[in-house]
């Protein structure tokens, strides 16, 4: 018993301190936005002292807006929305929130905010201004199109215009707006404003192939792979992109309280690095390397190798003619020995120079080839040509023949 006892007393205690707990957070916060909205409301205060009104009337249109309607200063806040729009000469709107100021306050600000309204009402009379009610087909809420310090109020209503022809925005529960014109007259009572109808939603879900694959219904992100998203019953853009792979953009009907699943499967793009040529400047360097390298052996083996062995040529028969004027004629044997003498020292190595020059440069070039068939080549094309040997002959100056095979 005495267990149980302690127990209950326990579990008690426990939750004593939980709803204390709770107490001082409700408090906190509800100090915060206390906080909050005495320091905008301070702020606003001091905007309208300074003679920036229209900053002002914001901020307090701001309030009445995040405040709970059971909120004791809202009366206030219209108060002083209504005197701003005084000020700056916007008598309709100055005299909806002194109308509304009137409702909410308590019996001796009502008093003399009714004194206020019916200066007001004089005020609109003489200058031309009619008051006319406001009805609607469905609730909603009115703009009068007049500058950038317009704001939404409710309908039904009433509203003060000017004879003439009037224009004003009507809003939509839903947030839908349309604009509406009317001519007042000096008779006119009474007006209807026509509230949009509710327009129908439907469900769109997407499905795209890649999963990584972005997606944007009328132009804006909603996510990757997949979205489920509400819509307005109508015509949709819809965008599908990823990059490698080819975009898909098109236009997908939703119809109202009815759910349309659209799935995207996207095509990859060639490989451009692969599928096609990939020519670059080292291969355009290799290439001409290769090239001048064959060239200079042609230079030296035509230039300085031919040159050299006409240079010898006639040394070697003014060597001869020298001999024989002094009696002393060469035997043949001497003759193809100096000959051969002289190609050895001075035309020989010419002659190798070139060949040198010419083998560096043709095995360059094939290697170049090579190089650049496989850039050029996709990989199927590769794997067929792995399967073909390529077999040539290649002779080289001097040699009987020598034969290359290469597999890539």
């Amino acid at each position: 018993m005495h267990i149980q006892a302690a127990r209950r007393l326990r579990h008690f205690a426990v939750g004593l301190l939980a709803w204390a707990l709770l107490l001082v957070f409700a408090d906190s916060a509800m100090g915060q936005e206390k906080a909050d909205v005495g320091t905008l409301n301070d702020r606003a205060i001091k905007l309208s002292k300074e003679g920036m009104l229209g900053k002002a009337i914001e901020i307090w249109v701001e309030l009445l807006e995040v405040t709970e309607a059971e909120y004791a200063y809202r009366w206030v806040f219209h108060k002083n929305v209504g005197r701003n729009f005084q000020k700056l000469g916007k008598l309709p709107r100055a005299w909806w929130h002194l109308a509304q100021a009137k409702k909410l306050a308590p019996e001796k600000g009502a008093r003399k905010l009714a004194k206020r309204i019916t200066r007001l009402e004089e005020a609109l009379v003489a200058d031309g201004y009619r008051r006319v009610t406001v009805t609607a087909n469905r609730l909603g809420a009115i703009m009068p199109i007049e500058d950038e310090l317009a704001n939404w109020y409710p309908l039904p209503g009433i509203w003060w215009f000017k004879p003439g022809y009037v224009q004003f925005k009507v809003r939509s529960a839903d947030g839908h707006v349309t604009t509406q014109s009317e001519a007042i007259t000096a008779d006119t009572d009474e007006v209807r404003a026509q509230v949009p109808a509710p327009v129908a939603r439907g469900r769109l879900i997407v499905v795209a192939s890649p999963p990584a694959a972005e997606i944007r219904v009328d132009g804006k992100l909603l996510g990757v792979g997949r979205v489920e998203i509400d819509v307005d019953e109508g015509d949709h853009k819809l965008a599908v992109t990823l990059s490698g792979y080819e975009p898909f953009i098109g236009t997908i009907g939703v119809l109202g309280s009815e759910t349309e699943e659209e799935a995207v499967v996207l095509n990859r793009l060639p490989d451009l690095g692969t599928g096609q040529s990939s020519f670059h400047k080292w291969h355009w360097i290799a290439l001409g390397s290769s090239l001048a390298l064959v060239g200079a052996g042609c230079g030296t083996y035509w230039g300085w190798g031919q040159g050299a062995m006409d240079d010898q040529r006639n040394a070697h028969l003014a060597w001869v003619d020298a001999l024989t004027s002094q009696g002393q004629a060469p035997t043949e044997q001497a003759k193809d020995d100096d000959w051969q003498r002289r190609v050895d020292n001075n035309v020989l190595p010419a002659e190798m120079t070139s060949y040198v020059l010419w083998g560096v440069g043709g095995a360059g070039l094939i290697a170049t080839a090579v190089w650049m068939g496989v850039s050029a080549t996709s990989p199927a094309e590769l794997e067929e040509a792995a399967r073909m040997p390529l077999i040539g002959p290649l002779t080289a100056p001097g040699s009987t023949g020598l034969t290359l095979q290469l597999s890539f």
